[in-house]
């Protein structure tokens, strides 16, 4: 398929490409995070943290904890919650909830925001292992998420399960090649970055274990969940 022919499919056709890989539980599936935008999927067979040793990590955060708080909930607040977002400063409701002004990229700052690698972070707070990994950029996942799965596939933290909110609008400037949307004369390609970025994380031994059309995004479906799970 040529870019230009890609770029002829709908946004919600391209997420169509990307269904569940695994069959996760259905009766242990549960939604952290609340009902509205930016909730997120959980198989509970692979969200089992050992009592005193749960990690959760929440990249992007905008000041709003629905998401920490329901990870607190799930497991009788016994888990501890890092939030990472580099675009301003808030307080957590909870001491389990642990707030950094940092995003996830390569290690610079720019225009005086902290961009930590995934190595580095994990580094930094002597993370050893991270059940459940959410991530909601509004779009920049495009940046973050190449470097961040090539650290995994180099020996860093693999997270349990990964939860993120795909964004198909242009792209930030700086998007690595194979994962830029190419501009056509039909519009944007899509299906090949897509693919691109996938690869990447069946590489790691992740499976799709749950997807969610945002219907907020109706009628031109620029978003979609995912959750990846490693069985």
């Amino acid at each position: 398929m040529s870019p230009a022919e890609a770029a002829s499919v709908s946004l919600i056709d391209v997420y169509s490409l990307f269904p569940e890989t695994f069959s996760c539980d259905r009766n242990n599936f549960e939604r952290l995070g609340g009902d509205d935008d930016g909730a997120k999927w959980t198989c509970g067979e692979f969200f089992q943290p050992a009592p005193g040793n749960c990690t959760a990590v929440s990249l992007g955060s905008n000041g709003q904890w629905q998401f920490e708080e329901s990870i607190l909930e799930h497991t009788n607040s016994d888990c501890t919650v890092y939030t990472f977002d580099c675009t301003g400063t808030w307080i957590p409701p909870h001491n389990n909830i642990r707030f950094f002004p940092w995003c996830l990229g390569e290690d610079k700052i720019i225009d005086g925001r902290v961009y930590k690698t995934w190595d580095s972070i994990t580094r930094d707070l002597g993370l050893t292992h991270v059940d459940y990994f959410k991530m909601d950029i509004e779009g920049f996942e495009w940046l973050a998420l190449p470097p961040a799965l090539d650290n995994l596939a180099q020996g860093g933290v693999l997270p349990k399960q990964i939860a993120l909110e795909m964004h198909l609008w242009p792209q930030a400037e700086g998007v690595a090649k194979p994962y830029q949307a190419t501009n056509t004369e039909k519009g944007l390609d899509f299906v090949h970055p897509m693919i691109n970025l996938f690869r990447k994380f069946y590489s790691l031994g992740y499976h799709i274990g749950a997807v969610e059309y945002n219907h907020l995004s109706s009628p031109y479906g620029c978003c979609q969940e995912f959750t990846f799970i490693l069985p």
